[in-house]
């Protein structure tokens, strides 16, 4: 091994440490990683026809949607999958301030009478006509760099936008928190400086295809999205964390899977 490839190894590794540290650590992102970290429930309904997922969609916006909220959840989103007219889903993003609240959550909504009474409809179906085929879940806990949800400026104007949501598995449980360190560590400073609005990053702690990381991020509808990942590509931070092979994708990334998604009209998010 010759003393100039050496040299540059050095030399990467300070100046990546040294633009890593500037993009994470200024005074807002700093307080930010000091505060309590949100949990996030990733909710999927699967539904056996477009007439059960619009039933069911009427209830979560009349009925769970408001209970949500009432119990201390907010803003929540609301999707379905895009350009895929024949698939019967409604994911759902509930946010959480504590692992305490994530677990009282079945008891606020049996207490609710306002929820009770509006969802009764829903509720009380028979198993003859069941609200939905079942329920895929997974609960998520927030990358210390990014501890809450963020609402996307489109989102609170209700202006289109686009959301991704993508999924990324290890081959062991020290890959993948090698993978949530990279982001702390640099990759959630490339996301935004590229265009991409984050909405949450998780680490799944209960859930499929564990271990692994679920994160979403939005961009006004119409941008073209190779165009942002190309921003990505050349983002300096970005080539000097790829360069390292601890955070290759080979070394800790088994597989990556993606969605898009499109909110509901009543969609908080």
């Amino acid at each position: 091994m010759s003393c100039a490839w050496v040299l540059t190894a050095v030399l990467l590794v300070s100046t990546l440490g040294a633009e890593a540290r500037a993009a994470v650590d200024s005074p807002a992102v700093t307080a930010a990683s000091a505060a309590p970290r949100q949990y996030y429930e990733l909710r999927t309904y699967h539904f056996a026809s477009a007439d059960q997922q619009q039933r069911y969609s009427g209830f979560i916006q009349g009925a769970l949607l408001p209970a949500l909220n009432r119990a201390g959840s907010t803003p929540v989103g609301v999707f379905t999958v895009e350009n895929h007219p024949d698939d019967y889903t409604l994911t759902m993003v509930i946010p959480f301030s504590s692992i305490e609240a994530y677990a009282s959550l079945d008891s606020h909504l049996e207490n609710d009478t306002t929820y009770q009474a509006a969802g009764a409809e829903v509720l009380d179906l028979p198993s003859s006509d069941p609200p939905y085929t079942r329920i895929d879940s997974s609960l998520l806990a927030a990358f210390e760099r990014m501890p809450h949800l963020t609402l996307p400026a489109q989102s609170a104007a209700k202006q289109g936008r686009a959301f991704e949501l993508r999924n990324y598995e290890s081959h062991s449980e020290k890959a993948g928190k090698k993978k949530i360190e990279m982001f702390n560590r640099g990759e959630i400073g490339v996301f935004q400086r590229a265009g991409f609005q984050p909405v949450f990053y998780g680490e799944m702690i209960i859930g499929p295809n564990r271990p692994g990381l679920v994160y979403m991020v939005t961009y006004p509808a119409g941008v073209d999205r190779g165009s942002l990942w190309a921003k990505f590509g050349a983002d300096p931070v970005a080539k000097k964390l790829f360069a390292m092979p601890e955070y290759s994708d080979k070394a800790i990334v088994s597989r990556i899977n993606h969605v898009f998604l499109v909110p509901t009209d009543y969609s908080q998010i």
